[in-house]
């Protein structure tokens, strides 16, 4: 199938018709990609990672086409891109989770909270943050919600609110140093 596939692909490649290469990916797509769907599945582990995985392998394919008129092994090119960005994606899953966990897992300094009002602390955040960023802050300090349940209220990622929450400890921590040196 594959080298009936790059035969009829060259020739819609080369009468130059868009019609007939949009006709020949959608051949393309519907030959192969359960097989990149499987590949994809069987490095992430679930099926929302692993179409976006397979997906982005074909769109890199359908781009890199009017570069590359001379198609050989449609076969390998997309398992071996599906393969690639599959990885790529478990490690950046990874790396993200073990950031997630070490964030999630540190517990505020309890000696310090003890001896300030925790209100007035709270309230010194205002000039400082934003409204979305004391929302998180408050959300995630005094209600103990996870970072996913915050994602969940703001309509976004566990991940975006641990990434958003690292930067307004960084943001806090830069503010309190400078008021330190004034």
């Amino acid at each position: 199938m594959s080298a009936a596939l790059e035969k009829e692909l060259r020739a819609a490649l080369h009468s130059g018709q868009a019609a007939n290469v949009k006709a020949v990916m959608a051949k393309i797509y519907e030959a192969y990609s359960r097989l990149a769907f499987y590949v994809a599945k069987q490095i992430l582990g679930n099926d929302e990672d692993a179409e976006d995985a397979s997906s982005e392998a074909f769109v890199s394919f359908f781009n890199s086409l009017p570069a590359h008129r001379d198609v050989t092994s449609i076969k390998y090119y997309l398992l071996n891109s599906t393969r690639f960005i599959a990885y790529k994606k478990k490690k950046a899953q990874e790396k993200q989770g073990s950031y997630d966990d070490e964030i999630a897992s540190s517990n505020p300094i309890k000696s310090i909270p003890d001896k300030l009002d925790e209100e007035e602390t709270l309230n010194s955040f205002k000039g400082v943050l934003s409204p979305e960023e004391m929302e998180i802050v408050v959300e995630h300090l005094e209600l103990g919600l996870t970072f996913r349940e915050i994602g969940k209220n703001l309509h976004t990622t566990g991940s975006a609110i641990s990434s958003k929450y690292k930067r307004i400890i960084d943001k806090l921590r830069l503010h309190y140093v400078k008021e330190a040196r004034r």
